[in-house]
């Protein structure tokens, strides 16, 4: 190439844009969505394979402190937070599974400890509480997959390397069939009811945060069953408009008027694999809608509780299971009391907050 083609060629070139390295713009932090098919453990006992697991690590909020004549703020961290670990399981969840969830919304709550292998590195929880467990849409007809998704409090997380003595399932969990599925209600007749809307049981953790600690004990709080709705055809709403009239329109709505029922969940094989029982339902709605092309009756029913368990497996309708007490917390090194050892909760004194005042001890009136 001549010179005088390069004099011309290059200052050219130099005003060109410059197409960057990394078209997505810059890295982005990794999600702590972990795809794959881990397996739970839960008080040391295998309790089956999870997937799409959310594992968050621990965070903490950033606190901004102007001091003084400063330009600059001052920042430091705040109190350490551990959000809600999540994970959908199937319908061959484990007994163990099972029993943590069905405890929960029965009130007999356990605190479990547990770990997930996740990209070569052991996530480990401690005293954790069920919050949610979220149960799909059903719909006759359908080609869904479906799965039960569940959360839960821990009252502290840690990250370790993994050891070479836990290893994950190979296959992941089954799902259950979201078109193959039995409704009851007492005295209705619900063969028709082709379609239930996803639902989910809600159960708070609160947690107390005076002192010193860093971290603090988890402690259930309010337990929150959701209103259910049901579909089905106008020409098949009969029972139900029967017994909307009775209830909503006459106001015979009291708990001598209210019904029991129960869903049954099926596996992929269109076996019963899960049942959910339904106490002191009371209908309070009724709607035309379209689903789909199809116009269908919308029936809302309010549901007071609910138990889960195997298809089956649970024991006839009764008072509710008197509240029971979270169980033990685990006890940590030195710490006294029974239960596994723990890692060493860690203790910090916060940051007093510049120019707090203090105003001594209070006298005695």
């Amino acid at each position: 190439m001549s010179t005088r083609l390069l004099r011309f060629v290059l200052p050219l070139a130099l005003l060109l844009p410059i197409a960057p390295v990394d078209a997505a713009g810059p890295l982005q932090p990794r999600p702590a969505l972990m795809p794959g098919a881990p397996t739970l453990m839960l008080d040391g006992v295998v309790a089956g394979s999870v997937q799409d697991v959310h594992f968050p690590f621990a965070s903490s909020d950033v606190v901004s402190v102007t001091t003084g004549t400063s330009y600059f703020v001052k920042k430091h961290i705040g109190n350490i937070k551990y959000e809600d670990v999540s994970m959908l399981v199937g319908s061959d969840v484990s007994r163990p599974m099972l029993d943590w969830m069905s405890g929960t919304i029965i009130m007999n709550y356990q605190r479990k400890n547990g770990a997930l292998t996740i990209d070569g590195r052991q996530h480990e929880f401690f005293n954790a509480l069920v919050t949610e467990i979220g149960f799909p849409a059903l719909e006759s007809g359908g080609s869904n997959k479906g799965f039960l998704s569940v959360k839960f409090a821990p009252e502290y997380t840690r990250v370790t390397k993994a050891s070479s003595k836990f290893k994950n399932v190979a296959s992941p969990p089954t799902s259950f069939s979201t078109s193959s599925f039995l409704v009851e209600i007492d005295g209705l007749a619900t063969g028709k009811i082709v379609r239930v809307d996803a639902f989910t049981i809600k159960q708070t953790a609160t947690t107390d945060e005076l002192g010193d600690a860093r971290d603090y004990l988890k402690e259930p709080g309010k337990l929150e069953f959701p209103n259910l709705a049901l579909y089905v055809a106008p020409g098949d709403a009969t029972g139900f408009t029967e017994w909307h009239e009775d209830f909503v329109i006459k106001g015979n709505c009291d708990e001598s008027n209210e019904k029991s029922g129960r869903i049954v969940l099926r596996n992929e094989s269109s076996k019963d694999a899960v049942e959910i029982k339904l106490f002191n339902v009371g209908i309070f709605g009724m709607d035309e809608v379209m689903v789909g092309n199809k116009k269908l009756r919308r029936i809302d029913l309010y549901v007071e509780r609910m138990e889960l368990g195997p298809a089956g497996g649970l024991e006839g309708a009764g008072a509710p299971t008197a509240p029971t007490k979270p169980g033990k917390v685990a006890r940590r090194p030195g710490g006294g009391g029974g239960g596994a050892d723990l890692p060493k909760r860690i203790v910090g004194k916060r940051k007093p907050l510049p120019g707090k005042p203090n105003f001594g001890k209070v006298p005695k009136m």
